[in-house]
């Protein structure tokens, strides 16, 4: 959205190894982080919100704006169902969990959102 928006930014990554120390200092505990004017702001979709209004694509009117955050939010229940498998600690039950949500759960919600 920054870039869309034209914006110059710094894109800074962390890592594994640095994360305890950024989370301890963040806010929330979490990333992404947004700095602006010394100030740090967490939350991926408070941050894209407020960005997608400063660029004028958050929706003509208030019922657009709902439908794209309808849209986010459910991106958002695929996202959660792919962490499932990404934080499975068990090799064997995370290749079956993404065997199993890439058979019979992503392709019905992605052409639910793609409808």
């Amino acid at each position: 959205l920054l870039a869309y928006g034209g914006q110059e930014f710094e894109d800074v990554r962390y890592s594994f190894e640095d994360w305890p120390e950024i989370k301890a200092k963040n806010s929330f505990g979490s990333l992404p982080i947004m700095e602006i004017d010394g100030k740090k702001y967490t939350q991926s979709f408070a941050i894209c919100r407020y960005l997608a209004k400063k660029y004028g694509i958050n929706g003509d009117n208030e019922e657009e704006a709902f439908e794209i955050d309808e849209s986010v939010y459910f991106l958002n229940d695929i996202r959660l169902k792919a962490a499932e498998v990404f934080s499975e600690s068990d090799e064997e039950r995370k290749e079956k969990k993404h065997e199993e949500y890439s058979k019979n759960i992503y392709p019905d919600k992605l052409e639910k959102l793609n409808a």
